[in-house]
């Protein structure tokens, strides 16, 4: 990616395309680092605190320029046009250009995928834009309803769902918005979520929202790893993505165009109560989606959760059989914040051929064990004020350094197993 001396060349890349596809590829080749402070938002500041959402906004208004940013007022989109008489025309088919209808259908696809939804159970959709997604789970027989800030879409919506006909339930209003004391089977947003600033009180919103047995798909989000070509434009654990075309969105439309570091996105969902699955879409790249489910009283560590938190990325191996391999000499584990209850348990073991000495610290409690070669043993923990976390130090070596004759080198340190929530 090249880097701007300023975020006003996007403006000069925009105005060279007609094509808004060839305009969106110029300017996803971009990005701006701005000198600190501005540029260092909140990297001393804890990411889930108040103080860290102020800088946030106050880089955010010095991109866009704006006084302050309002979602009701900064999120609508001016460039839509009122619903007129006649069809709706969509708007992945305005571009008149096929390979990027491809992209679009081919996305929709991946997302109906990670649904996993069937006739007759209810989804919230919540940034629906003009409702593709939607309208293909209403006329599939789920009970659909979909909120937007921008009354167009909704009215676009509308206009298409009774020309089906089905029935799409629309709400105006902010994310959080929806029918009260409803739950939901599913809960999406595609290429939405990172439109909402309060996204710390969204997440605990949706989980209110979700039914039981249900699931959170994020799909086409800016979720991103510490070693992902684009984590360049984003210096902080979360805050106003620096690529040209979301300086563009801010700049020209005063939308608010976050992205997230993943390993902070992990622990924002496991604090709230989450477990989170990884699906890679390999066909439609913004398709990928993240699937959130309440986490139940046992997290099997060693199954297709992801596991990482801020300070600590890609900290764990992927689980395999019954265990979980920490990667790093600190990796750590976030644990449900919702005061939901009352005793944590951890099993941890050495399957190294020697003693491994373990430090394993949740809030301001630290307790030290030594595993022999295969020992296994339970850590039990407490509820605690700031206990947000388990932070587990282990020393790590590679596996065919250990094991002789072994051509594994990956490298390891202790292994985890599960994870039990006693109410």
């Amino acid at each position: 990616m090249r880097e701007l001396s300023s975020p006003a060349e996007v403006d000069a890349i925009s105005g060279a395309y007609e094509h808004e596809p060839d305009r969106i590829e110029a300017l996803c080749k971009v990005y701006w680092r701005p000198q600190p402070p501005a540029g260092e938002a909140a990297g001393d500041l804890d990411p889930f605190s108040p103080a860290f959402r102020h800088r946030a906004v106050q880089f955010l208004l010095e991109i866009n320029g704006k006084a302050s940013y309002d979602p009701v007022q900064n999120e609508k989109s001016s460039c839509l046009e009122p619903v007129a008489t006649g069809p709706v025309v969509p708007d992945l088919y305005q571009t008149g250009d096929s390979a990027w209808l491809g992209e679009m259908v081919q996305s929709h696809g991946g997302v109906l995928k990670a649904l996993d939804v069937r006739r007759g159970q209810s989804v919230l959709e919540y940034g629906p834009g003009d409702g593709q997604i939607a309208l293909h789970l209403a006329r599939m027989g789920c009970a659909v309803t979909v909120v937007d800030v921008e009354g167009v879409y909704l009215s676009r919506i509308r206009a298409q769902a009774t020309a089906f006909p089905v029935e799409v339930k629309t709400i105006e209003g902010l994310f959080g918005t929806a029918e009260p004391g409803v739950k939901y089977d599913r809960i999406l947003f595609y290429e939405s979520f990172h439109h909402a600033l309060d996204h710390h009180d969204l997440v605990g919103t949706s989980r209110a929202q979700l039914a039981p047995s249900g699931l959170v798909v994020f799909a086409g989000e800016p979720i991103l790893a510490h070693d992902d070509h684009f984590r360049p434009v984003l210096p902080y654990a979360w805050g106003p993505r620096l690529d040209g075309l979301s300086l563009r969105a801010m700049r020209n439309y005063g939308w608010c165009e976050l992205g997230y570091a993943r390993e902070y996105f992990i622990e924002l969902l496991m604090r709230a109560g989450f477990t989170l699955t990884y699906r890679p879409d390999p066909a439609a790249g913004r398709a990928s989606a993240y699937v959130a489910k309440l986490r139940g009283d046992t997290v099997d560590l060693a199954g297709p959760c992801v596991l990482e938190a801020w300070g600590a990325p890609d900290c764990w191996h992927p689980g395999e059989g019954n265990i979980r391999w920490s990667r790093t000499e600190l990796a750590v584990i976030p644990v449900d914040c919702t005061d939901t209850w009352s005793q944590l348990q951890l099993g941890i073991s050495n399957y190294l051929p020697f003693p491994q000495t373990v430090e394993c610290r949740f809030g301001d409690r630290s307790e030290t064990v030594t595993l022999q070669h295969r020992e296994s043993t339970t850590l039990t923990f407490q509820p605690a004020a700031n206990a947000s976390r388990i932070e587990i130090r282990c020393p790590v070596r590679r596996i065919c350094d250990a094991l002789p004759g072994n051509a594994d080198t990956r490298t390891v340190g202790i292994a985890v197993s599960t994870l039990a929530y006693q109410p």
